[in-house]
C-alpha cells in the first residue's frame, strides 16, 4: 500500500512531544445522550458512489475481527459501540446520522475533491473548538480521482478519528500514525483506550498503549 500521508491542525501544547507507543489526545466532544451528530459528505460530481460508500462505511460500520488476542474494528461506530459500555465523565459520540443537506447541531462536513493539497496530503482536518469542547470539524479528503476505495476507507478512519478528538499516534504501524504505512489499518483497542481516556477529561496527553482491554 501507498504510505498516505495526513494533517490535522493539534494545540499547540502537543505538537512536537514525542513518546513511545502513544497516541495524542486533543480536545472531546461535549454532546447530550440523545443527540446525534451530523455527518455531511461534500462530493464533487465525478466522484464515484462506491468511494462516497467507503466513507459511509468507514463510520457507520459495526464489523470487527480479531487477530491473536488482538481486535480490529472496520468502522468507528462499532469501536465507539464498544467504548461506551465503560463509564466516562463525558458522553462518548456513539450516534451519528449521514445527511445530505446542512441542518442545524453538531456536525463533521466531508469534502471530496478531486484538488490536490499543496503540500501532499491525501487528508486533513480541521476542529471548530468551544470552551475546550469540539463543537464541529471539517475533513477533506484529497485527489479522490486517485484513490482507491481502500485509501479512501483508510484516510476517513484516520482523519474521523481526529475529528472525535484524537492526535497522532508514535507507533508507525498504528492506524493514527502521521503517515499510514501499517498492514493493519483499522481501529485498535489502543484507540479504544485512548477515546475512554480522553472522555474522562484526559486532555491535551499522550496516552500509553499498552494492552489495554475494555
Amino acid at each position: 500500500m501507498v504510505p498516505l500521508s495526513l494533517l490535522v491542525l493539534l494545540p499547540v501544547s502537543v505538537i512536537g512531544q514525542e513518546f513511545v507507543n502513544s497516541i495524542d489526545t486533543t480536545l472531546p466532544w461535549e454532546i447530550k445522550p440523545d443527540k446525534p451528530i451530523q455527518v455531511i459528505i461534500n462530493a464533487e460530481t465525478s466522484i464515484s458512489i462506491e468511494k462516497i460508500n467507503a466513507v459511509k462505511n468507514a463510520i457507520m460500520s459495526e464489523n470487527s475481527f480479531t487477530k491473536g488476542d488482538k481486535t480490529f474494528y472496520e468502522g468507528w461506530k462499532g469501536a465507539l459501540n464498544k467504548v461506551s459500555e465503560r463509564p466516562t465523565k463525558l458522553y462518548i459520540p456513539t450516534k451519528f446520522n449521514i445527511i445530505e443537506s446542512d441542518e442545524a447541531g453538531n456536525k463533521i462536513i466531508i469534502t471530496l475533491t478531486q484538488s490536490k493539497d499543496k503540500y501532499g496530503n491525501s487528508g486533513f482536518t480541521r476542529s471548530a473548538v468551544e470552551y475546550h469542547r469540539i463543537i464541529g470539524a471539517n475533513i477533506t479528503i484529497y485527489d479522490v480521482d486517485n484513490l482507491t476505495v481502500e485509501e479512501i476507507t483508510i484516510i476517513t478512519r484516520h482523519e474521523f478519528g481526529h475529528a472525535l478528538g484524537l492526535g497522532h499516534s508514535t507507533d508507525p504501524e498504528d492506524l493514527m500514525h502521521e503517515e499510514i504505512i501499517t498492514s493493519y489499518p483499522f481501529i485498535s483497542d489502543c484507540h479504544i483506550h485512548a477515546i475512554s481516556e480522553l472522555y474522562n477529561e484526559n486532555t491535551l496527553s499522550q496516552i500509553l498503549c499498552g494492552e489495554q482491554t475494555i
